[in-house]
Formats: structure tokens, C-alpha cells, sequence
């Protein structure tokens, strides 16, 4: 199973991550607070636009983490007892993941941001940069692993599955966001 020490370091990383996403929330509510100053008229529910869609990203991401556990557990090639270990946290954490994805999404629907997007547009943006982020890091991996003597086949496995699954999320988010730039329209100078 796991011991100590591994849990320590993932419980480590994953604090090292919502720091990250604190610095980054920081960082966008000024850059969302300083672009609305310039509209003719504030917009007041930038807040909580701001609070709902980094948790949205934050959730996203567990998400495909644990979609990903899921499938290398899938076809991993370790012991019956370690694939049976990753499946049930894969999806310990991808059923409450979807259901509080849910959650925010029909919160955010309650928000104001089909009439000011720009907050949901920023996150969307920031969502697709993580995820292609992810899935280049995932390349850069399996390209490592392929001159690596000695690598296991289950390491390929896993970084495989990771490229997979962030490259089509990343793929689909960017064609969205694409598209939501192709649909606003653009203001026109007096």
C-alpha cells in the first residue's frame, strides 16, 4: 500500500497546489477588479463570479485527476490489491467532484455572468492553461521515459493516460474558448 512518507509528499503537493490557487485567485480578482473599474458601471456580484469559478477550476482539475486514477488503475499492470487502492480513491474523489462541479455551475447560472462574462471567460482561460500545461508536462514525461533504461511500463502507462485525458480536456476547452471569442462582440469606438 502506501506508506507514511508517500502520503506525506501527495498531501504535500496537493498544499503546494491550493497555495498556488490562492496566489492565482489573489491575482485574478485584482485583475477582474481593476477591468470592471474601467466599465461605465461596476459590477456587483464580481466576488462571489471570482470565488465560484476558482473553486470551479480547482474541482475541474481533482476531477480529471481522479478520472485519470480511475483509468490507469484500469490498465495498470501492478497487483490486483494496488489497482483495487488507486480505483477506489480515483473514484472516491470523482463522484463528490462532480456533484459540488455541479453545484457551482448552477450557482454561477444564478449569477449575472451571461450579462458580464468576463469573470467566467478569465477562469475558462486559466482552466485550459492548466490542462494543456498538464498534458505537455505528461509528453515531456513519456519522452523522458522512452531513453530512460530501466523505466517500468506501468510509469508509461500512467503518463499516457495522463496525455490523453488533458490533451482532449485542453482540446475541447480551447475550441470552446474559440468559440466564446468568436460569439462576443466587439465594442465599437465612438
Amino acid at each position: 500500500m502506501m506508506d507514511t512518507l508517500d502520503l506525506y509528499f501527495m498531501f504535500a503537493k496537493l498544499g503546494t497546489y491550493v497555495y498556488m490557487m490562492m496566489f492565482v485567485l489573489v491575482g485574478a480578482y485584482i485583475v477582474a477588479r481593476w477591468r470592471d473599474h474601467r466599465e461605465s458601471k461596476s459590477d456587483p456580484q464580481l466576488g462571489i463570479k471570482v470565488a465560484i469559478c476558482a473553486f470551479r477550476v480547482f474541482i475541474f482539475q481533482v476531477a480529471l485527476l481522479s478520472l485519470g486514477a480511475i483509468i490507469y488503475s484500469w490498465v495498470s499492470t501492478q497487483s490486483e490489491e494496488v489497482t483495487e487502492w488507486v480505483f477506489r480513491r480515483g473514484a472516491g474523489a470523482l463522484a463528490p467532484a462532480v456533484l459540488v462541479l455541479g453545484l457551482y455551475e448552477f450557482v454561477l447560472r444564478r449569477t449575472n455572468f451571461r450579462e458580464r462574462p468576463m469573470v467566467s471567460h478569465m477562469f475558462d482561460g486559466l482552466n485550459f492553461v492548466q490542462s494543456a500545461l498538464i498534458a505537455t508536462a505528461s509528453a515531456f514525461y513519456v519522452g523522458h521515459l522512452i531513453f530512460e533504461p530501466g523505466a517500468s511500463a506501468d510509469q508509461d502507462r500512467l503518463a499516457t493516460v495522463f496525455i490523453i485525458i488533458y490533451s482532449v480536456t485542453a482540446a475541447v476547452q480551447g475550441w470552446g474558448l474559440l468559440r466564446q471569442d468568436a460569439s462576443a462582440q466587439l465594442p465599437r469606438d465612438p
